[in-house]
């Protein structure tokens, strides 16, 4: 298993009362961001108005998570946008 596949990883139960691992928000965002040339940028868009607009919105956690994934300056780019 490659070292930042555990990162952020939670215990979340599916519809069928399954135990599953999922990543957390901040995680599926710096996915995205990470991929964000392979994907439209529409998605990419929606998900950070999504993630703002949450009463939930972790920031210090998604910047820490952005430094581990070395995509700081491009989340910084987006969020001024949006913010």
């Amino acid at each position: 298993m490659y070292k930042n596949q555990e990162i952020q990883v939670v215990m979340r139960e599916s519809p069928f009362g399954n135990p599953i691992k999922v990543y957390t928000i901040e995680r599926t965002l710096c996915d995205l961001i990470r991929s964000r040339n392979r994907i439209d940028v529409q998605i990419l868009n929606q998900a950070l108005n999504r993630f703002v607009k949450l009463q939930s919105a972790d920031f210090s956690t998604l910047m820490d998570l952005a430094k581990k994934f070395k995509i700081e300056a491009v989340l910084k780019n987006y969020l001024e946008v949006l913010l």
